[in-house]
């Protein structure tokens, strides 16, 4: 039976060699296609990061504020506003989003009550979630970044700020960034 087999292989050797080599290239061209699909999807997929470059807006005790997002490293699908609406980043499809935040605050009162960084959720009905938030004591004078991040659902025109408190008894600088990748539905 083996000697059946080995002649078999023999006879037939480049015909086995051009059936793995079609095999194999068309493996290949498979993986080649479906990597350049999943490239493609990813260069087109919404994602945003904008940030305000120094700590430059006032932030007073007590107040509540969404920080304004001056510029952009980039912003694929037209996500993050203007004007009056550059601190949102809006979903411009329904679907799961990454989201990161780091806010910046100037220096401040020695020894003063917490700071706080929420990324909160708009939805188009009106409603708004906290998405995540931290918040940190200060140091004398010292300059304070807190990072929030999550995964949250959003549809369509919902969409994200990162909103800031401090407490102490004078004003304090604020900045800092805001990303959002969609990753799917």
């Amino acid at each position: 039976m083996t000697n059946i087999l080995i002649a078999h292989v023999r006879r037939n050797v480049v015909a086995y060699l051009a059936l793995f080599v079609a095999l194999g290239g068309t493996s290949y061209a498979a993986s080649a296609n479906s990597h350049r699909s999943a490239v493609k999807a990813a260069s087109h997929a919404p994602a945003v990061y904008a940030y305000t470059p120094d700590p430059a807006q006032p932030l007073g005790d007590g107040v509540f504020a969404a920080v304004h997002l001056k510029q952009e490293v980039f912003d694929f699908g037209d996500m993050h506003g203007s004007g009056d609406n550059d601190t949102r980043i809006v979903a411009p499809r329904n679907g799961t989003y990454v989201v990161q935040a780091t806010a910046i605050f100037a220096g401040g009162a020695c020894g003063g009550p917490p700071r706080v960084a929420i990324i909160q959720r708009h939805l188009k009905n009106g409603v708004t979630f906290n998405a995540d938030h931290t918040n940190s004591g200060t140091m004398c004078n010292e300059p304070t970044r807190l990072h929030a991040g999550a995964v949250v659902r959003l549809r369509a025109g919902d969409y994200l700020e990162l909103i800031v408190l401090q407490r102490s008894a004078n004003s304090v600088d604020v900045g800092g960034s805001l990303s959002a990748a969609y990753v799917g539905s």
